[in-house]
């Protein structure tokens, strides 16, 4: 009977420390946030600065972020959620480009622009 009483708090004891330790895991990976980075271009691969970025998430919560590309054409957002974004690029006299991406916890989702020069039609 002693045994069974010992044998009893042992597992108990290993089955609390399971739980803590994966309840701390989970916590720790829900904290965990993403980057998406990349850079904009012109079609012949020429970097566009200032370039505006914007992005958006599909959760509720999430709220619209922008920037504008440095003299690289490089952008980057970081502490992102992880989720689903739309990135949405637009420079002065060039066609506008959308594209979507996943963001993971701890991890650079990187996403390039080429970017085509809009042309006018006059008659």
């Amino acid at each position: 009977m002693y045994n069974s009483k010992k044998i009893i708090l042992i597992v108990a004891s290993i089955t609390l420390i399971l739980l803590a330790i994966s309840g701390f895991q989970n916590r720790v990976n829900w904290t965990k946030k993403g980057t998406i980075a990349g850079q904009v271009t012109t079609v012949q691969g020429e970097p566009v600065a200032d370039a505006a970025v914007m992005i958006t998430g599909d959760s509720p919560s999430h709220k619209d972020i922008a920037a504008l590309t440095n003299d690289r054409g490089e952008y980057r957002f970081d502490e992102l959620i992880p989720e689903d974004y739309t990135i949405m690029v637009n420079a002065e006299n060039y066609v506008p480009q959308t594209q979507h991406a996943h963001v993971e916890a701890g991890h650079v989702t990187c996403l390039d622009f080429s970017l085509t020069i809009l042309t006018s039609n006059t008659t």
